[in-house]
């Protein structure tokens, strides 16, 4: 299952809960784990907050890598790698 299938199941299981939010943690580049809080958000808006240029990285969710317009919710773990060029 999808990440967004997944948070969109869960909104709809949630309709009667007042947005609340949750604690997410990232494993950024450095190696360096944070811990956000969010009630809902787009891993393209995760990576403009955390100032990371989003074309410098891959996003990885459950061991799968994650497209940017992927929705974000609850207790997920992410870990965003630095993605390396030359030749």
């Amino acid at each position: 299952m999808t990440a967004s299938v997944r948070c969109l199941e869960d909104a709809r299981r949630e309709k009667r809960i007042i947005k609340k939010s949750v604690i997410m943690k990232v494993k950024l580049p450095s190696g360096k784990t944070e811990k956000i809080e969010i009630t809902s958000i787009k891993v393209e808006k995760l990576l403009h907050l955390l100032s990371i240029n989003p074309s410098s990285v891959i996003v990885v969710m459950d061991g799968q890598i994650i497209s940017e317009d992927s929705a974000l919710c609850n207790e997920d773990e992410l870990q965003i790698i630095r993605v390396v060029y030359g030749g």
